[in-house]
């Protein structure tokens, strides 16, 4: 187990799985395989990119971005903030509502509302937003 855990951190993937049939089981998927003969392993990496994968990576996106304008701001590392965004783009709204916790918790941002703003505009996904920030406590 505590292979796995390291092969995970190392890897920066969400879980392994240990399974002999993997690949008659999963003709149908895209996969990276690696074959050693040296060790008889087969390692085989999967490599189809989710929905829910993608709209993480949107959600870590956005808070690089809200990163940014904090450090840009000085703020100091425990100032909470109120995040204020605008987006036209359907995909960017919808991960930063499924992973408003997160953000807000990446951020120390004690609310996130889409209202127009005039922070900073960032390009995500190719999609535009702008976020702003405040300073609550």
């Amino acid at each position: 187990m505590q292979f796995f855990n390291l092969l995970k951190q190392e890897l920066n993937v969400k879980d392994i799985r240990y399974n002999r049939s993997y690949l008659t089981e999963s003709s149908d998927k895209e996969y990276l395989s690696i074959d050693s003969q040296n060790y008889n392993l087969k390692l085989i990496l999967e490599t189809q990119i989710t929905n829910d994968l993608k709209q993480e990576g949107i959600a870590r996106e956005i808070v690089r971005a809200i990163q940014n304008l904090r450090k840009n701001a000085e703020l100091d590392l425990d100032q909470i903030i109120l995040v204020k965004y605008e987006t036209r783009d359907t995909k960017l709204s919808e991960s930063l509502n499924t992973f408003v916790d997160y953000i807000q918790k990446e951020t120390l941002a004690a609310e996130i509302i889409p209202e127009a703003t005039e922070g900073g505009t960032f390009t995500i996904n190719g999609s535009n937003i702008n976020l702003s920030i405040e300073i609550v406590s």
